[in-house]
């Protein structure tokens, strides 16, 4: 009978020792696992803070770029209502490309347009076509 008992508390003593080092090693996977919540939560955090940042220059830029096109067309409109050229003073007073230029936009074409016609930019464009009206309005 003492062996019997001997033999079940040397079992008994392994399980309870197995037992303590599996405890052990789920404490250790319940730390690690903690651990890598909280850094994937600070990534998380991060992500949305980039995002939010990224969104908002990017929304900034919409806007500018809203505000650009708006200008552009009402510069358009302005230039394509108070533009008229006499022969008389194409001959004499404007230089050959913005005569060009005048002629496509009372023709109904967009800046853009005539830039691509005749291959420059949106940018001398308005700049000959403002600079022609001025000349204009000062007869």
């Amino acid at each position: 009978m003492v062996i019997l008992n001997l033999s079940t508390l040397l079992i008994n003593s392994v399980l309870l020792l197995l037992i303590i080092i599996k405890f052990s090693k789920l404490e250790f996977l319940k730390e690690e696992y903690l651990s890598l919540r909280n850094d994937f939560e600070q990534l998380l955090c991060e992500n949305t803070y980039l995002s939010t940042q990224y969104l908002d220059g990017l929304e900034e830029k919409i806007n500018e770029g809203e505000k650009i096109l708006q200008h552009l067309r009402e510069e358009e409109k302005n230039l394509k209502e108070g533009f008229t050229f006499t022969e008389e003073d194409n001959e004499e007073k404007y230089n050959p490309v913005t005569l060009e230029m005048a002629k496509l936009l009372q023709q109904g074409n967009s800046i853009s347009e005539i830039a691509e016609k005749l291959h420059t930019t949106k940018g001398e464009v308005v700049l000959r076509l403002n600079l022609g009206e001025k000349i204009a309005g000062q007869k």
